[in-house]
């Protein structure tokens, strides 16, 4: 169960929002019986919540998302379409944090 409240740095709170979405789009999406328990395979829900008390890891999580953010989204109504926005999220995250985390030079405690 996710919980109700959250502290953290006020520009983290985008990516916390858009990673509750996709972890609730991936455990309560289409084609999963809420009867059976299974593992969960995605890289972005797996390793998100080590990034959260990393913020070098997540300040180049929000400049790659910047800078992401001005080149694809021209439109207003891109930036609403909440599941346009959670692709580019897993896009941004994947190009930018998990080559990060799967770095042999990271200290031990991320």
């Amino acid at each position: 169960m996710l919980p109700d409240t959250l502290l953290t740095c006020h520009m983290y709170a985008q990516f916390i929002s858009l990673y509750r979405q996709l972890l609730t789009e991936v455990v309560m999406g289409e084609g999963r019986d809420s009867q059976v328990a299974g593992f969960i395979m995605d890289p972005v829900i797996s390793t998100f919540s080590k990034i959260l008390y990393t913020s070098d890891v997540m300040d180049a999580l929000k400049r790659c998302w910047d800078e992401k953010n001005k080149r694809e989204l021209k439109r207003s109504q891109q930036r609403r379409d909440g599941a346009h926005m959670r692709r580019l999220f897993r896009e941004v995250y994947m190009d930018s944090v998990f080559p990060i985390l799967n770095s042999a030079e990271l200290p031990p405690y991320i």
